[in-house]
């Protein structure tokens, strides 16, 4: 089972949609550490087996391994434009499938980016 960690900048109502749908999840805010540096964040990501979700378009470049990460780049940032992109993602594509994978979602547009080991 995929365990996803939110980003400080997303929603917590993504956790909700991905808890309903049977999926772990936990945020940087259940865990105390918001504000931690993005590369400390990636390697607790690697290191416990997450597949990280963020607005952070740094993450659309990590070049070494990784467990997964889901970068929405969307136009609008609300919480009702991430919620909906979710959706349209969960739509379209198995999020089982994310493990080793950086899957960009945009408003018409979801890229798919396997990771090398």
């Amino acid at each position: 089972m995929i365990h996803f960690k939110l980003d400080e900048n997303i929603p917590l109502q993504v956790g909700e949609v991905l808890e309903k749908r049977g999926f772990n999840v936990s945020s940087v805010f259940s865990e105390k550490i918001s504000g931690i540096k993005d590369n400390e964040l990636l390697r607790l990501c690697i290191r416990k087996e997450y597949v990280l979700v963020t607005l952070d378009k740094d993450f659309t470049m990590v070049q070494k391994p990784h467990e997964g990460i889901i970068v929405f780049r969307l136009r609008q940032q609300g919480v009702k434009a991430i919620v909906s992109a979710l959706h349209h993602l969960i739509e379209k594509f198995d999020l089982e499938k994310s493990k080793r994978m950086t899957v960009i979602v945009e408003e018409e547009i979801i890229r798919l980016r396997a990771v090398e080991k």
